[in-house]
């Protein structure tokens, strides 16, 4: 009866032990480099990206795009934030109105491009989020953190993409020539 139990210990820990290792195998078939600790898939032409709590959103976006070399995309995403800087852009001081959420707010809607500034990514987001209210609340996402998850997906597109000074308006728009 010993040898029995045993045996079946020794192969439970076997199948543990194969079955963590398939899953680690799999991971790293998936994301092969853990692009500035980002979990992400490529799937047909759009990055599936997983934030985490903690990653600011604007930063860890950019560095996703130089480490992927990616110069022009559509960004849409969902999930959770907090200390969020929310802007509206007054076109008569030609300067943004900036609204501070510090608390744990739903991400309704995130959605954007990326374009080249200064030879670097540019990432330009809109946000919608929602309170424990349920009250919404948008505008331009200046900056922000994760507070649980960002689901994120990122389409790149086949072009570079400029952004030059618009000086009568204020803001920085699409080169398109």
């Amino acid at each position: 009866m010993k040898n029995i139990i045993k045996l079946t210990l020794t192969l439970i820990l076997l199948s543990t032990v194969i079955f963590t290792a398939q899953i680690t195998v799999q991971a790293k078939e998936r994301n092969p480099q853990n692009t500035a600790n980002v979990h992400y898939r490529l799937v047909d032409d759009t990055y599936i990206i997983r934030l985490d709590k903690g990653q600011e959103i604007m930063s860890t976006l950019k560095q996703f795009c130089i480490d992927k070399k990616i110069q022009a995309a559509t960004i849409q995403g969902i999930g959770a934030g907090e200390n969020l800087n929310i802007g509206f852009f007054n076109t008569k001081t030609k300067q943004y109105e900036v609204k501070h959420i510090k608390d744990c707010v739903e991400i309704t809607a995130l959605m954007g491009n990326v374009t080249m500034k200064d030879n670097e990514p540019f990432i330009h987001l809109h946000i919608n989020t929602s309170d424990s209210f349920h009250y919404v609340s948008g505008g331009h996402l200046l900056s922000g953190d994760i507070a649980l998850t960002g689901e994120i997906f990122l389409r790149p597109l086949n072009t570079k993409l400029k952004r030059i000074p618009a000086p009568e308006m204020g803001i920085n728009i699409f080169e398109i020539d």
